[in-house]
């Protein structure tokens, strides 16, 4: 027997998966949703539901691409850049301490083409 958690875990999984990928109207799939957990009893997993979808979104952002820029110019050179490499859908924020350029954090990879990093590494060098 599934806990509360593991069911809830489940809706949620299945509720994500059916937005994305049917393209659902929200609030049909919320009144589908609640029927028929009030069809089969379990109308209290409701707020453990959406805590879990809460949780999702929150991972779901976790793993979106992020990229830095050391200006605002450089924003769309960076863009043009990562969609060759078919990176797309990625927050932007403007970070001065690269120096000039830019780097995207994507799941575990790090692409970094900034000025900071270069100095860095030109540092790590000549110590060694």
């Amino acid at each position: 027997m599934a806990t509360v958690e593991q069911l809830a875990r489940r809706y949620a999984h299945a509720i994500s998966h059916v937005s994305n990928e049917a393209r659902v109207d929200d609030s049909s799939l919320v009144k589908n949703l609640v029927a028929h957990l009030k069809q089969n009893g379990r109308l209290k997993l409701l707020p453990h539901i959406a805590r879990e979808l809460e949780n999702e979104s929150a991972r779901a952002q976790a793993r979106a691409p992020k990229l830095e820029v050391a200006r605002e110019e450089d924003k769309e050179s960076a863009i043009k850049e990562l969609h060759k490499k078919n990176v797309f859908e990625t927050k932007v924020t403007v970070n001065r301490t690269l120096i000039r350029g830019w780097r995207v954090r994507t799941n575990n990879t790090l692409i970094d083409n900034s000025a900071k990093h270069s100095l860095v590494e030109l540092y790590r060098n000549i110590i060694h």
